[in-house]
């Protein structure tokens, strides 16, 4: 009766593989389960930070009821195989009415070359994009977010939306000369995985020209 969130760890470079199911009952008992980021950020002191998220029984479809989300950085030492520590981290909303959603829903974060830790988000139609409506249907609303991290704070801030609705399932690469990739899965016509650049840290993109 509950979506889990699993992570496994592989020691022998993907030969074999151990796993758990993460939880946060302990954090947040009336949770209904849990979300996580799509990936890690290794810090400057070699420790890992993994992005979690609770959720309620109906906040992907924007329906959370009297159930508040709550987001944490899970923080692993041993590159994986325990984790010490849970963080509180929050979220700074662009919109007077923030949404009550799970913020590591897809999320794909990223250390760039000066340090700029940034992340895209994946949102549904209660967080629509400013000036413009989905059309109606299921995922129709579905859009990315970038934010940026605040370390000291533990906060992310929203920067900008990017792309269009539908255009999801981000994922970050540096490239060389300092450009940054951001592939994604085109959910419009003419379908397929499509990709953007930014050559300023995902401050610009070029689908902004």
């Amino acid at each position: 009766g509950k979506t889990l969130y699993g992570l496994w760890r592989s020691h022998d470079r993907g030969k074999t593989w151990a796993g758990k199911w993460l939880d946060v009952s302990d954090i947040q008992p009336e949770a209904y389960e849990c979300i996580g980021s799509r990936n890690v950020l290794e810090m400057s002191d070699g420790s890992i930070l993994l992005g979690v998220s609770s959720y309620g029984t109906g906040t992907f479809s924007g329906d959370s009821g009297d159930f508040v989300c709550k987001h944490w950085f899970f923080r692993s030492k041993d590159y994986g195989k325990t984790w010490c520590e849970k963080i509180p981290v929050r979220i700074e909303y662009a919109s007077p009415n923030p949404p009550n959603y799970a913020f590591f829903n897809e999320v794909d974060m990223h250390r760039c070359p000066s340090g700029r830790v940034i992340a895209i988000s994946r949102f549904v139609s209660s967080y629509p994009k400013k000036g413009k409506m989905p059309k109606e249907g299921c995922e129709q609303g579905d859009n990315l977010r970038i934010f940026r991290l605040k370390e000291d704070a533990m906060t992310w801030v929203e920067e900008r939306e990017l792309l269009d609705y539908v255009q999801v399932h981000p994922h970050l690469l540096d490239l060389p000369g300092g450009r940054l990739l951001c592939c994604y899965t085109n959910r419009n016509f003419p379908f397929g995985a499509q990709a953007i650049v930014s050559k300023d840290e995902g401050m610009t993109w070029s689908e902004d020209k």
